[in-house]
C-alpha cells in the first residue's frame, strides 16, 4: 500500500492477544483510503471501547489507529 502511490491511508487495528495461535482469531483491522474528517479520533475511541468490552487483559492487547500514508 505504501508503495502503490495511493495517498491518505489510515489503518485501524484491534488485537485481543498476541498472535501466537493461528487457529484463533487474534484481532481485526480496517484500512481506510481517504477517510472522512476526524476518522482517526473517532475510530480510536470506538476501538478503545471495544477493547474494554471484549478484551481479557491478555498480553498483546492493542487498539491502534495509524496514518500509513499522509495526504
Amino acid at each position: 500500500i505504501q508503495d502503490s502511490g495511493i495517498r491518505d491511508v489510515v489503518v485501524a487495528e484491534l488485537l485481543l492477544r498476541d498472535p501466537l495461535d493461528a487457529a484463533r482469531l487474534n484481532g481485526c483491522g480496517l484500512l481506510a483510503i481517504n477517510p472522512p474528517y476526524q476518522f482517526e479520533s473517532s475510530a480510536q475511541a470506538i476501538l478503545n471501547g471495544l477493547l474494554a468490552s471484549l478484551g481479557d487483559r491478555e498480553p498483546g492487547e492493542a487498539a491502534t489507529v495509524t496514518r500509513l500514508v499522509h495526504e
